[in-house]
């Protein structure tokens, strides 16, 4: 049995849609565990927190306050507000 070129990329588009998910759980676990070992290796607490504050502080500075200022915005919406008042 021969495939077409469409059967086969709809073969190879379920494959990784399935396997999706066990790749984003192995990532996220190695990714714990790369920084466990960089904490617990490193010896020296602050020696760590001294090497990742900075991308804790662009985090909490520059990608934090935009999506609260969207969740914000979502709760205050007109609709949202006339739907819990029932009108």
């Amino acid at each position: 049995m021969k495939l077409g070129r469409n059967e086969v990329s709809g073969m190879f588009g379920v494959t990784a849609v399935l396997l999706s998910p066990i790749a984003f759980l192995g990532a996220t676990l190695l990714a714990i565990a790369v920084g466990h070992d960089f904490l617990y290796f490193s010896g020296e607490t602050p020696i760590a927190l001294g090497l990742c504050a900075p991308a804790a502080y662009v985090v909490v500075r520059w990608v934090v306050p935009p999506i609260v200022a969207r969740l914000r915005a979502s709760f205050t919406d007109s609709s949202f507000a006339a739907s819990e008042a029932g009108d």
